[in-house]
């Protein structure tokens, strides 16, 4: 099934969406199960799509909200929690890493060193020999 290329088909992700940006962090949609959830993932991108290419009607090429959505700000992700599936709808603003300009850092960051690596050789019964490659994190 392929789907609705009308905007009017998505108006429960449009509330949904507009919810998620009406809070600070987003919001959360309870689904019966994992199905369903990649379904209601592909309808809210779709109308998140169908949302730029009317942008990309309205406004000049110029203009910041040419081929843009507001939407754009929400990311989706599928999680469980008890048992219970939830999709959730997250602003990028609110789960952004803390930034800091390298200008206040009085310390040099030194590289990580990578973790110890372990070289396991065994051989089958047939005699073939096998190497695996373990990285303890």
């Amino acid at each position: 099934m392929t789907l609705s290329t009308s905007p009017l088909a998505y108006e429960d992700c449009r509330q949904a969406m507009d919810a998620a940006l009406d809070d600070p962090v987003g919001v959360r949609l309870a689904v019966p199960d994992l199905d369903a959830a990649y379904n209601l993932r592909l309808r809210l991108n779709q109308a998140r799509r169908l949302n730029r290419d009317d942008n990309k009607k309205l406004y000049e090429p110029d203009h910041p909200m040419h081929g843009r959505s507001m939407y754009d700000r929400l990311v989706f992700k599928i999680k469980q929690l008890n048992g219970q599936r939830f999709l959730y709808l997250e602003q990028t603003l609110a789960i952004a890493p803390k930034i800091e300009p390298l200008s206040g850092v009085k310390e040099e960051a030194k590289p990580a060193k990578p973790e110890p690596l372990t070289l396991q050789v065994t051989k089958d019964p047939l005699g073939k020999t096998h190497i695996e490659f373990k990285r303890r994190f």
